[in-house]
């Protein structure tokens, strides 16, 4: 709120708790009886009290929904970056299982292209037995070779 709209407030408020006792004394004085009390001080005396309020609890709300506004942000920023922590491991896994597979594959495709170098090898020397097998010792040699 305006600093000049605030002392405003604050004056009409003093003014209204300090000009209620007005009517009070006038009917006191034209009736001469201080038994009946003044409708219309009381009315003044309530709006001077309220005008007094009023600032206080405009800033005493503000206050509470501007801390309000920073602790839920301050969450906010701690759940973003748990989420992010998580999505990040997440992440990691995926890419350690993703290369696990490409390992269990180049591996499988080395190990068959071995076997398919020693069948060449067989063929290019002879030594292809019946049915397109080739023959133990050969296959030993290949797996030598691999490793």
């Amino acid at each position: 709120m305006d600093p000049f709209a605030i002392k405003l407030i604050g004056f009409a408020a003093a003014t209204c708790t300090t000009v209620a006792y007005a009517p009070q004394f006038i009917k006191v004085w034209k009736t001469r009886s201080a038994r009946d009390i003044s409708l219309g001080m009381f009315l003044v005396m309530v709006l001077g009290l309220a005008l007094w309020l009023a600032p206080r609890l405009a800033s005493a709300l503000r206050q509470r929904v501007f801390d309000s506004a920073r602790n839920r942000g301050r969450r906010a920023a701690e759940q973003y970056q748990h989420v992010g922590t998580y999505v990040g491991k997440a992440v990691d896994e995926l890419v350690r299982r993703a290369q696990g597979g490409r390992d269990d594959v180049a591996d499988a495709v080395a190990c068959e292209a071995h076997d398919v170098e020693g069948f060449a090898t067989a063929v290019h020397s002879g030594r292809v037995i019946a049915g397109g097998t080739y023959s133990h010792a050969d296959r030993r040699a290949s797996t030598r070779r691999a490793l």
